[in-house]
């Protein structure tokens, strides 16, 4: 009688593992103190003079929070500026283990960017940014179609 009990208890203990990596892989932000990071260097793009590309963005979801619905970070187009932008992020929205974000800042001459976003992650620290549609200067990138494997990184911070 002993055997089996432990053998259920093991087989129990495995599925409870099991239920919580997945559940990390698929994060949900539940707290006000939900993080989003988004980062990629040398990324594609249509637009030869789009290419290389990369990002690093950290915002927050929720309005419960010091920062509201927003984020910081910085963009970069070196085909176009040879600098990076600074840009904030606004509309931040997530849906499960999917991100969207509108990203709008200049360059240190002035150059504008804007930019709207959509990720998903697919394990913890990994994912795909799935869109990708900036404006700098008076130039037009975006992504190619089929998505750009980047860090999604979606997070619920402890106190």
């Amino acid at each position: 009688m002993c055997r089996r009990t432990g053998l259920v208890s093991a087989v129990l203990c495995v599925l409870l593992v099991m239920l919580c990596a997945a559940s990390s892989a698929h994060a949900q932000c539940s707290s006000s103190n939900c993080q989003i990071i988004l980062s990629g260097t040398a990324l594609p793009a249509t637009g030869s003079q789009c290419t290389p590309w990369g990002l690093w963005v950290w915002s927050e979801p929720n309005t419960n929070n010091a920062y509201g619905n927003d984020g910081d970070g910085s963009i970069y187009f070196y085909g176009i500026h040879k600098a990076e932008a600074h840009v904030e992020a606004s509309d931040v929205i997530l849906t499960g283990s999917s991100v969207s974000e509108t990203l709008s800042g200049a360059y240190p001459d002035g150059t504008a960017v804007s930019c709207t976003l959509a990720a998903h992650q697919t394990s913890p620290g990994k994912g795909v940014l799935d869109s990708m549609s900036c404006t700098v200067g008076t130039k037009s990138c975006s992504a190619p179609v089929g998505g750009i494997p980047i860090t999604v990184d979606i997070s619920n911070v402890k106190n």
